[in-house]
């Protein structure tokens, strides 16, 4: 009967054991039965003030293994018999001697290193101590992260707030409480109230006074940052800022994002990050709409092409990386960098002429009859001999021209650009396809667009060219499309006032002896249709010609507004002239000036023959 009874009793203690092992299995810490030991948290509190910076002192908590077994403090292997630190420190310097910390957060380990811990035990140390379990060490690891992410104040939210709330979390036996007048009014934390409350409601026997011990010689190879995804980020990886950047020149379209190398000599190598999270989105969008991409950290950095014009996108980075630590590899997602804005430029409508403004400058195509002091100079871009340029225009850093052989039959055209002082030329497009009209081109949203006609079908249709990297699909063109299909090659020009209007002047003809230039305003509405509103007349033109010349029968051309002029060409006789009309003060007399003139045969452009 004893034999049975104690058989029955050896199963049921096997099988308590059992349930107890898979219980402690099942704790976030212990990853098998043999890591069910437990740990002993301790909690250090000194300091003489709350209001001085002198003797402000300090909290913090350590953690022990006193198992058997490993536990894992999130990635942090605490070895059998190992003692850590935790704490939780604001971003900014510390100890001299001791690197900077990058960051408001929870810290590991920093309390052990020498130079700090030198200074903490400069002071008279209280703590104690308590044995914790394996459901409490994850309730810790979870407040931790939890707490890391907060804002550091010093006296409301500081190393003793987070000190005692999370002793007292797995603590129900002794926990901290402050009853002093000032804790209770104001809610203020202090290490000197913390450790007074020790000394007199604590027994001796759990309670030991003098300088702390750590497990340990550490130094910041073994500190560790808590981060808000649950990951710790190495103290001696040193986040460098990173720059975000539109290159105007040659990829307007595009954000190129760089980085530095994001490493720091350490030890006898280096700990570099392997890829970034890079995402972007454009601005006041929904945090959804974040397009991420990762990218190898060796690249330096990254092109988000495709954006959209006029546009403002928001930018942000996050670092990858891999080290090992006690023989372990781990790979370590660090935070989000803060957003920075980048806009995108916007476009302006252009149209190719034979006078245009470069960087603030009005060139033109040939200078040679043109009054030098109006100060218009000379463009000169790249072609082959047989070649030559007709028309041009300056576009997000470029100069985009037309190019002809000689002749008004069997040309051969070319679309061409350039960089402003004639460097880096590329071809757009030659061959067939190309005209005479392919010469009066615009330029919108990154495509150059001309107006063809079909002799054959007597019908007219717009040929566009891509002329910025990136572009997967056609823009709405609506300043192409009024000009091209509604205006006189030459006749209008385009003026931008805002991101969505344009001043338009515009030539025509009234009768043999006068013209008069309009003006309107285009504005561009948010379904990318053009409106066209009357604003007046600048004044009418009458031409001036000697006694008996005939009257002009070849309409004339309006090429650019520049510093309140408009320049036009005219036939006047035998004679190519150029004009500039006075825009700012319409009223005036004289407000139309003759600053080129020079005998011609006709074709191609009144005063430029082009």
């Amino acid at each position: 009967m004893k034999n049975t009874f104690r058989a029955a009793v050896k199963m049921l203690l096997l099988l308590l054991c059992v349930l107890l092992t898979g219980v402690l299995n099942a704790c976030g810490p212990f990853k098998d039965a043999a890591r069910s030991g437990p740990a002993e948290l301790g909690i250090y509190a000194f300091g003489t003030t709350t209001v001085s910076n002198e003797d402000q002192g300090h909290a913090f908590l350590s953690l022990k293994n006193t198992s058997d077994a490993t536990i894992d403090f999130l990635n942090y292997p605490i070895i059998p018999g190992e003692e850590i630190t935790i704490a939780y420190w604001p971003g900014g310097a510390a100890t001299p001697g001791v690197a900077k910390r990058p960051k408001t957060g929870v810290y590991l380990n920093f309390d052990a290193i020498k130079d700090v811990r030198n200074q903490d035990n400069s002071h008279d140390v209280v703590s104690m101590k308590k044995s914790l379990t394996a459901e409490e060490i994850q309730k810790l690891i979870d407040f931790t992260v939890e707490f890391s992410g907060t804002e550091y104040t010093n006296l409301l939210n500081n190393c003793t707030t987070y000190a005692v709330e999370a002793w007292n979390l797995v603590n129900d036996e002794k926990p901290i409480e402050d009853t002093s007048f000032l804790n209770k009014l104001f809610d203020i934390d202090a290490p000197k109230w913390t450790k007074e409350y020790i000394q007199k409601n604590i027994d001796g026997e759990d309670m030991s006074v003098g300088q702390y011990d750590p497990y340990d010689n550490l130094d910041d190879f073994d500190v560790f940052m808590v981060n808000s995804n649950r990951s710790l980020i190495p103290y001696y990886i040193a986040l460098s800022e990173y720059a975000a950047t539109v290159d105007e020149e040659n990829t307007p379209r595009n954000i190129d994002v760089s980085w530095e190398k994001w490493a720091k000599e350490l030890y006898d190598g280096t700990v570099p990050v392997n890829q970034v999270w890079v995402a972007y989105m454009e601005k006041g969008a929904d945090e959804t709409d974040f397009t991420e991409a990762r990218i190898d950290a060796d690249k330096g950095g990254c092109v988000l092409a495709n954006l959209k014009m006029g546009a403002t996108y928001v930018v942000k980075l996050c670092p990858l990386f891999e080290y090992t630590y006690k023989g372990k590899t781990d790979y370590v997602q660090g935070d989000w960098t803060e957003l920075i804005e980048v806009k995108i430029p916007d476009d302006a409508f252009v149209q190719a002429s034979c006078i245009g403004e470069i960087d603030g400058k009005l060139y033109a195509l040939n200078t040679q009859y043109i009054d030098s002091s109006e100060g218009i100079h000379q463009i000169d871009l790249p072609t082959e001999s047989d070649f030559h340029v007709t028309r041009f225009a300056y576009y997000m850093g470029r100069v985009y021209y037309a190019e002809k052989t000689p002749g008004t039959d069997g040309c051969d055209f070319r679309l061409s650009s350039c960089k402003p002082d004639g460097s880096d030329k590329k071809t757009i497009a030659e061959g067939d396809g190309l005209s005479f009209a392919s010469r009066n081109f615009v330029i919108e949203r990154g495509m150059l667009s001309w107006r063809m006609y079909n002799p054959n079908t007597n019908e007219s249709h717009i040929v566009s060219y891509a002329i910025l990297p990136g572009m997967s699909e056609a823009p709405e063109l609506p300043l192409t499309e009024l000009v091209l299909y509604s205006y006189q090659q030459n006749a209008a020009v385009f003026v931008k006032a805002s991101d969505t209007t344009y001043d338009m002047y515009l030539r025509y003809q009234k009768g043999t002896d006068a013209e008069s230039m309009g003006h309107y305003l285009v504005t561009i509405d948010d379904s990318g249709n053009a409106d066209v509103e009357y604003q007046g007349v600048c004044g009418q033109i009458t031409w001036i010609r000697p006694d008996g010349a005939e009257d002009c029968t070849n309409p004339s051309r309006a090429f650019a507004v520049y510093d309140n002029y408009a320049y036009i060409s005219a036939f006047e006789n035998n004679d190519g002239v150029l004009y500039k009309l006075d825009l700012e003060n319409p009223a005036r007399g004289d407000r139309f000036y003759e600053i080129g003139r020079h005998m011609t045969a006709g074709g191609g452009d009144p005063f430029f023959n082009e």
